[in-house]
């Protein structure tokens, strides 16, 4: 068991909270969420991305949409030739954020999914539920158990010390001098590829996710057994 100052805390809620959490079995279902902003402001989502995975069956759900309201406003990250290619292709579809929310919501249902998980998640979560009220609509992620990939990564993954001889092999740091821990950062690590470089699509950076997501898993369920 985890608590909040390892990554893993009830959301909205402030202080330590020990969460019970059985991220060691493997049919337990996540939520894995990714969304995209624009320039013109962090309230306005342009892509939410999102999939329903467990260890034991990998991911049983996804859908990535551009949300309709805001789909000619820019992104931070230019992708429009991408973008464009993913609605062509069938990955994307556009669709309205309430709409969006309503899927989510029964795909929560119908999995019995009890936590979300996002790189960042204060950030992904906070915009979503900021929206939500914006459009005075519920919000059923507020009824899951967060689990903030960056904080959980840094303190399982990023202790090892293979990870910071990487890190320091390939001069992985910021201006500072202090190691990344990005979710890019991350990739290459467990992939050993220090060229990858994050697509910043919600699509895309799902998989990525997904990947660290599943090894902090591994890890500690290793150290349950």
């Amino acid at each position: 068991f985890f608590q909040a100052e390892d990554g893993i805390r009830d959301y909205k809620v402030t202080g330590v909270q020990t969460c019970a959490l059985p991220i060691y079995n493997p049919k337990t279902n996540f939520l894995v969420i990714d969304i995209e902003t624009c320039i013109i402001s962090n309230n306005f989502i342009f892509d939410l991305s999102y999939v329903i995975y467990n260890r034991l069956n990998g991911v049983s759900q996804r859908g990535s949409y551009i949300v309709k309201e805001n789909e000619f406003k820019q992104t931070f990250y230019d992708k429009t030739d991408k973008y464009n290619k993913y609605l062509q292709d069938g990955i994307y579809r556009k669709k309205y954020f309430k709409h969006i929310m309503h899927e989510l919501q029964q795909e929560i249902e119908k999995s019995n999914t009890r936590y979300v998980a996002a790189y960042n998640s204060g950030f992904d979560l906070e915009r979503i539920d900021k929206l939500c009220q914006i459009k005075a609509i519920d919000n059923p992620l507020n009824k899951l158990i967060e689990i903030d990939l960056y904080h959980t990564a840094c303190q399982t993954l990023g202790q090892q010390k293979t990870f910071k001889r990487f890190v320091d092999n390939f001069n992985l740091k910021s201006d500072k001098g202090n190691r990344r821990s990005n979710a890019e950062t991350m990739f290459r690590y467990i992939t050993l590829d220090p060229e990858f470089i994050e697509e910043h699509t919600g699509y895309a950076d799902l998989d990525i996710e997904i990947q660290i997501l599943d090894l902090i898993l591994r890890q500690i369920g290793r150290a349950h057994v």
